[in-house]
């Protein structure tokens, strides 16, 4: 683990250096695949946009909703995303920017979504790897040979090495959504299954991590998890209902 890059005159945090590599990688990936897609190539800077509010939900949102959590991290500098963030935060904040955005500017919402989640999903990679290399978001003991003693921790134990369990999940993801993109019928489809992947990916790490449990048993991202993969299946549900209904037609003899 690398908390920090020293250079000659500049100490740059890897936690942040991670996440500026995130957002610069999935704009350029965001913005080669809007050119690929015939139906939204012509909207003028909307990968601009696009990443300008998400770079801001992101951060502002994940934040945000650290500091509601635990207030006292915001009171030094509420702009220090080092000192606490949560992803979750982040990730719903950005959705409502982006789809305010979408629908100002009338551009197809859910196609949209479906090009921006592997930029999204590259974006994760490289903040996890990030949180890995600043020596947070670990999980519990372990006697696995890949388990990592903490530098600096008060628990001189081996840990799950869990954001490097989801940065696996992630990459993982990001190539299945590529592959899903390319050959994708309906719109919404891909977008949908990103939601019940990363959802289903982060509820069972969650048991690797040590978070308190409140909600019957369950942490607070395993419940957003249950969220997010119900309303992937949702949007999967109604594309193919749409699907079946718009073949009926096609094949419905004229009177």
């Amino acid at each position: 683990m690398f908390p920090v890059l020293e250079l000659e005159l500049l100490r740059v945090p890897m936690f942040g250096l991670c996440i500026f590599l995130g957002f610069l990688l999935g704009s350029l990936l965001l913005r080669f695949r809007l050119k690929e897609d015939a139906q939204l190539r012509n909207y003028s800077l909307l990968w601009f946009q696009l990443t300008v509010a998400t770079v801001l939900g992101g951060l502002l949102g994940a934040r945000l909703w650290e500091a509601v959590k635990y207030p006292t991290l915001a009171i030094g500098d509420p702009f220090d995303i080092s000192a606490g963030s949560a992803w979750y935060g982040g990730f719903l904040a950005s959705t409502v920017i982006v789809l305010v955005l979408l629908v100002c500017r009338r551009v197809p919402i859910l196609r949209t979504l479906d090009v921006m989640v592997p930029s999204v999903c590259l974006g994760q990679v490289l903040g996890r790897l990030g949180c890995f290399s600043g020596g947070c978001c670990f999980g519990v003991p372990t006697t696995m040979p890949w388990g990592v003693i903490v530098p600096n921790s008060q628990i001189p134990i081996p840990l799950h090495p869990s954001p490097l369990y989801e940065a696996g999940a992630y990459l993982i993801m990001f190539f299945v959504l590529l592959f899903m993109l390319r050959r994708r019928k309906n719109d919404g489809t891909v977008f949908a299954s990103y939601a019940i992947l990363t959802g289903t990916a982060r509820f069972l790490i969650e048991y690797l991590r040590v978070n308190p449990r409140t909600f019957f048993g369950f942490t607070e991202a395993q419940v957003i998890s249950i969220c997010l993969v119900l309303c992937g299946m949702a949007i999967l549900d109604v594309e193919v209902l749409k699907s079946s209904v718009l073949r009926a037609v096609k094949v419905a003899p004229a009177k």
